[in-house]
Formats: C-alpha cells, sequence, structure tokens
C-alpha cells in the first residue's frame, strides 16, 4: 500500500465501479441496487456481499478508497492464519511453509489492494475449506454447518462455487461410512451443510422468484458462457481475436431475438440471459469435441501459470497489446505473439514472473505426489477442489482465477517445501 501513488488509479479496475458505485446506489435507494435511465433498479448482474462490505466505509468515508483497502488487508491477513492453520492440520512445518508462502503471495498481495471481490471471496472460501477439514478430522456437525455457512457466503460473493456444496453434500456419506462404518452422520452433516449454504442465499432467492419469477441468482450466467466460454473457445478454434469472435456472437444473438421476439422487444435481464445461454449450448454443440478440450486446456495452463505481476496496474501500464486478441490456434502461440510484439520493460516482468509460476508449479506438483504417499484422501480432496474451479471457468483464465484455489495449491507448495527441508536437514545434520 505505501507503494501505490494513487489508489484511484490502482484499485479501480474492470470491475471496480460495479462494487464502488453499486455500494453508493444501495445508501442512496435503500436496497441493493444500480442505477440506470434515471432510477434505481433491482441489481441483478452481482450477488450482494461484496457491496455489503464496501457500503460502512462508503457511508463514513464516502469516495476515501484507503479505509476499505486496509480493511482488505486485514481480511487477507486473516486469511494467511487459516491456511497456516491449514497447513498445521498435516504437520507443523507444512503449517509454517504454508502461513510464510500464503503471506508472501503476490496474487493475494495485489488484488488486496484492488476494489474487486476477490480478498473477501477467498478468506470465505478458505473459511470453508478450514471447517470442512476440522469435520473430516472431527467429524463433528458445528464443523459440517459452518462449512456450509461460509460455502453459502462465498456463492454471495462470487456464484462459481454454487455446485460446490452439492459435491460436498454426496460426499460426506461416503466419508461417514468409510471413517465410522455409518451413513445416518454423514447424512446429517450433508443436511446441515445444505440447510447453512441456503441461508445467506434465500434473500435474494426470494427477491428474484417475487420480481424476476426466477430462482437464478444473477443474470451473468449466459453472458459468461456465450462471450468468454464461447468465445474463447471459437477463437482459439479459428485463430482470430477473441473481440472479432465476440462481436460475430452479440450479431447472432441479436439475429436470435429479432427472429424470436420481433423487433422492439425488450427482454427481461434474466430472459436476455437464458437466451444467451440456449444460444451458448447450441454453439457448443456444434463445435468438436477436440475444439472443446483445447479450450479448457488453455485456460488450465493459462490459470496455474499466469504471473500475477502481470495483473498488477502498475505494470499493465506499460503492456501495449492484448493477450485474449492476440492470433494464434494455442496458448503458445498468442505467447508468442502477444510478447513479440509488446513493451520490452511489460515483456521482462511477464517473464520473470513466469519463471516464478513455473517454479511454484514444479513445487506444487512435488508437493501433490508427496502427499499422496502421506494423506492420500486429503491430496484427492485437494485435486477435486483444484479441478472444480478449472472445469467451471473453462477457457477463462489468469492469475485472478487462480485465487480461489490459492490455498490448496500453497499447501501442496509448503508440504513439498517441508519435505525438501526434512530431507536435507537428515542428510546434512544426521
Amino acid at each position: 500500500m505505501a507503494f501505490i501513488d494513487n489508489y484511484a488509479a490502482h484499485a479501480l479496475i474492470e470491475d471496480s465501479p460495479i462494487y464502488w458505485n453499486g455500494a453508493r446506489y444501495w445508501i442512496e435507494s435503500g436496497f441493493f441496487s444500480v442505477f440506470n435511465s434515471g432510477s434505481y433498479l433491482p441489481e441483478t448482474e452481482r450477488v450482494p456481499i461484496y457491496h455489503m462490505f464496501l457500503v460502512p466505509f462508503r457511508w463514513i468515508f464516502g469516495d476515501v478508497l484507503l479505509p476499505p483497502l486496509l480493511a482488505q488487508a486485514v481480511f487477507d491477513s486473516i486469511t494467511c492464519v487459516i491456511i497456516a492453520m491449514l497447513g498445521d492440520m498435516l504437520n507443523k512445518k507444512t503449517g509454517l511453509f504454508a502461513g510464510l508462502f500464503a503471506a508472501l503471495s503476490f496474487n493475494l498481495i495485489l488484488h488486496s489492494s484492488l476494489i474487486i471481490s476477490e480478498t473477501i471471496f477467498l478468506f470465505l472460501i478458505t473459511s470453508m475449506l478450514f471447517f470442512a477439514a476440522r469435520y473430516l478430522n472431527r467429524r463433528r456437525l458445528l464443523d459440517a454447518s459452518l462449512a456450509g455457512l461460509f460455502c453459502g457466503l462465498a456463492i454471495m460473493t462470487r456464484t462459481l462455487v454454487l455446485l460446490m456444496p452439492l459435491a460436498m453434500a454426496v460426499a460426506a456419506p461416503f466419508i461417514s461410512r468409510y471413517c465410522r462404518g455409518s451413513w445416518t452422520s454423514g447424512f446429517v452433516a450433508a443436511l446441515l451443510l445444505l440447510l447453512f449454504t441456503a441461508l445467506p442465499l434465500a434473500p435474494i432467492i426470494h427477491r428474484n422468484l417475487s420480481q424476476f419469477d426466477t430462482p437464478q441468482l444473477t443474470n451473468q450466467t449466459g453472458v459468461h458462457m456465450l462471450n468468454w466460454v464461447v468465445g474463447l473457445t471459437k477463437s482459439l478454434e479459428s485463430g482470430k481475436g477473441f473481440d472479432a469472435v465476440s462481436k460475430e456472437l452479440n450479431e447472432q444473438y441479436e439475429a436470435k431475438i429479432l427472429k424470436k421476439f420481433g423487433k422492439g422487444t425488450v427482454l427481461s435481464p434474466f430472459e436476455s440471459s437464458n437466451q444467451r445461454l440456449e444460444l451458448a449450448f447450441e454453439e457448443l454443440k456444434i463445435m468438436p469435441l477436440s475444439s472443446i478440450a483445447k479450450g479448457w486446456v488453455y485456460g488450465t495452463i493459462n490459470s496455474l501459470a499466469s504471473p500475477a505481476v502481470a495483473l498488477d496496474p502498475r505494470v499493465r501500464k506499460l503492456n501495449i497489446n492484448s493477450f485474449y486478441n492476440s492470433r494464434g490456434t494455442n496458448i503458445f502461440d498468442r505467447a508468442i505473439h502477444f510478447l513479440s510484439n509488446n513493451n520490452p520493460a511489460y515483456t521482462f516482468f511477464l517473464l520473470s514472473g513466469v519463471i516464478v509460476s513455473m517454479l511454484c508449479i514444479f513445487l506444487q506438483m512435488f508437493g501433490l505426489i508427496a502427499l499422496l504417499r502421506h494423506h492420500i484422501w486429503l491430496a484427492l480432496f485437494g485435486t477435486l477442489f483444484v479441478l472444480y474451479f478449472l472445469l467451471v471457468s473453462g477457457p477463462v483464465g489468469s492469475a485472478k482465477y487462480r485465487i480461489p484455489i490459492e490455498p490448496v495449491l500453497i499447501l501442496f507448495q509448503a508440504f513439498a517445501v517441508a519435505e525438501i527441508y526434512n530431507k536435507l536437514k537428515h542428510k546434512f545434520f544426521p
């Protein structure tokens, strides 16, 4: 924070105005709203937890950015402690290294200095992981309930976690049967987890059912699927830039709406999302399976290997090219085109970050393999957690999309370093 010259220029990026202005609209209107065409309308693009976090700061401090950023730094610090506590469940050294790596993670540090939901989301999802891990260790229903509550709050911060409580609820009875020889406690834990997950979701679901006749949480699903999932996949398939493909898809959407509803029809936000989703599935059905697989591999590599330094606004100012709009049918072609036509200073920062990312990936893979030998169930659950987020993100990837899986990746890395430390200590100081 001390190295940031201009908080507004640094912290307000991309989706920041949606949250920063949205908190002010909530104060002015008295409800979760967006200001459009001279009136306040229900906010349907986002879920409310991060807005709620910002509301007290906007009410007390107005447009001053420093207080919420300092509060995010505190939440980020607590997240580091929780990651250390998760590592400590394996052994003391892993806990120590996990806390150290979390505290030094530039991805965590950077996002806590931005007005976007990642820091609060990470705190909630890490808390969910902590109580889920405690349930695995102690089989206490209170831990299952708290895991559900934090999962529900995480969903109300970013909806991509929506399917996770269902997967956890399915797993709970089998875990109980394996560890205790009984199905009953697992079924009870699953029900409590789902109940406590549903509590934070209930107000938005009730509002959307009442006002829009749908239980959907946001109207972003269609935009995400059509513009990003299909758009990026088709961009990779054709070799065209992302913007060009996105423009073509939007023209297809407009033609579909004109044909289906006629000229001048104004759809509700959720109906518009449903129509985009329908078109997205139509496009995916006619795509070769290999193209879809390539898109998901592209997103996975991008999420795991992208350096966080590339997202720093101070570094991004040096960028004169667009990775998504770079030509190429795979991530490597696009990377070469992107770097060869860019600012040398930006390329230096980016390549330095990639080298660090590669080292971290190596340690994480080593840690996963070592964990499979010592704690196979924890390794499998950690892997499934990582795969969940990589699958739901699809071809969309960057260091930002790595944020939800950072706790597990840090644990893998910490376990690897603890193993290496123990081997070196035994060899040189027997």
